[in-house]
This record gives C-alpha cells, sequence and structure tokens, in this order.
C-alpha cells in the first residue's frame, strides 16, 4: 500500500475508468525521454571503417533511432549553412 499512489480492489465484473495524457518529448528536455542508453563509435579494422553499438532503452528499435538521429543532424546541418550564407539543397 502506498500512502501518495491510490490503490483500489475491484469486485468481480467492476472496471476502473481512466485518462490519461501523452506528451512527446526529446532527450535534451530530459533524460525519460532518452531513446537509447549507450551508443558507442568504435575504430574498425580496416580503414575507414567504424563500428556504432546501439543499446535502446526499448521504446524503438536501434535501426530507427540511428535513422531519425542522421535526419535530425541533415536538417541541422542545413541550418548552419544557409546561416553561414550558403545554398541549402
Amino acid at each position: 500500500m502506498s500512502e501518495t499512489i491510490p490503490l483500489v480492489k475491484l469486485a468481480v465484473g467492476q472496471s476502473v475508468k481512466l485518462e490519461a495524457y501523452a506528451r512527446l518529448g526529446r532527450g535534451k528536455e530530459h533524460a525519460k525521454w532518452q531513446p537509447c542508453t549507450v551508443a558507442v563509435l568504435t575504430d574498425g579494422k580496416s580503414e575507414g571503417i567504424f563500428n556504432l553499438m546501439v543499446e535502446t532503452a526499448g521504446g524503438l528499435p536501434a535501426r530507427q533511432i540511428v535513422l531519425t538521429a542522421i535526419k535530425l543532424l541533415e536538417e541541422k546541418l542545413k541550418e548552419i549553412q544557409v546561416s553561414v550564407g550558403g545554398a541549402a539543397e
């Protein structure tokens, strides 16, 4: 039993009505929104080859995390390019 969290035992046939709200956030706002717990980039055995290991927190597949990160990085680089006087493609 918790003093701050209400616990209820339901009888057979009873139910609880719940209203909840979800909010989308980013890891830079709060750690609870970070999609991965560990990301390590290591030098491979061949020249120019690197290995990226991503350990997820379980909310998203590692592939989706990496592809989304690449997309966001491309967008930020385009913003930088425009701000320094170059044309974004």
